[in-house]
């Protein structure tokens, strides 16, 4: 998410380390994406005291926002989506043409890639000790998912992965979760993410942007989850690292879609000198008088 901070400088960011991951420590028991949101919605309200905010999120930070937004519908202002949800199957009902259609293409399209969930989520301490023991195995599992997930398309031709990120890029995120030995403990959140509880629908506004990696995605089938939708559109570029691979694309559809939220007067909104966020796990809350607050 950091790609985005010079992108929107008139915006207030905070963006939390996930508990787990890198420079946060794991808590104890279980922490899923509901008890994660539980903690920023504490972070953001009672510790540095936005009244509102609004949330973005990518991965598991997606599912966080998504806990936030559905959670917490007085405090978000809004929720910003380039990872939309998709319905479990025992709500698939009904299903239109399109959405049955992007179901099939994104079962097809995942078969060969979940074996990492799979593991992460069943057995996520014992694949954890060897890449803890072995710098080129960590590198090896961080990198296949940038050079699997990305996108690389260059007209008719794919980029490298060093045409793609940066070598120093690159390297930065592996030497973050090698020093900090946290690759063991962001794999939890997968082994907990199976014993949640069912996520609510979200009602408060909502923007989407489909990114290349869902494809396909149909508005119909947003609105199974989103009750809400503000604005819908489909990002000519941009895999599933959206925010580091086109943050200035992403940058400006944030600012759009909560432009017309920060020009609305809000009796919420706090008194002059009080502050305001956008949270992006992102989340976005309110604004610090006319300068608008994200927190990611």
């Amino acid at each position: 998410m950091l790609p985005l901070v010079t992108h929107l400088s008139d915006f207030d960011l905070v963006i939390p380390s996930l508990p787990g991951f890198v420079f946060s420590d794991a808590p104890t028991g279980f922490f899923t994406d509901t008890s994660t949101a539980r903690t920023i919605h504490k972070l953001m309200t009672d510790v540095l005291g936005y009244a509102r905010y609004g949330t973005y999120g990518e991965d598991i930070g997606a599912s966080v926002s998504h806990s936030l937004a559905s959670l917490f519908p007085d405090s978000v202002l809004g929720i910003f989506v380039t990872h939309p949800a998709v319905p479990p199957v025992d709500d698939r009902k009904d299903l239109s043409a399109a959405e049955d259609a992007f179901i099939a293409w994104l079962d097809a399209e995942w078969e060969d890639e979940t074996a990492y969930a799979h593991l992460q989520s069943t057995r996520p301490d014992t694949v954890a000790a060897a890449l803890n023991d072995s710098p080129a195995g960590l590198a090896a599992w961080i990198l296949e998912k940038f050079r699997s997930w990305s996108d690389r398309r260059s007209g008719p031709t794919e980029l490298t992965l060093d045409e793609k990120f940066s070598r120093d890029d690159l390297l930065r995120t592996i030497s973050l979760y090698w020093f900090t030995q946290s690759i063991g403990s962001s794999f939890r959140s997968y082994y907990h993410l199976r014993h949640r509880e069912k996520r609510g629908a979200v009602h408060v506004p909502t923007g989407i942007a489909v990114g290349t990696g869902d494809l396909g995605y149909p508005r119909e089938l947003a609105q199974r989850t989103y009750t809400d939708i503000r604005s819908f559109a489909v990002l000519p570029h941009g895999g599933h690292f959206t925010a580091k691979e086109e943050p200035e694309l992403v940058s400006a559809n944030i600012r759009a879609f909560f432009q017309g939220f920060l020009t609305e007067p809000d009796p919420t909104r706090p008194p002059d000198g009080a502050r305001g966020a956008y949270s992006e796990v992102g989340e976005a809350s309110e604004f610090e008088r006319s300068r608008p607050c994200v927190t990611e």
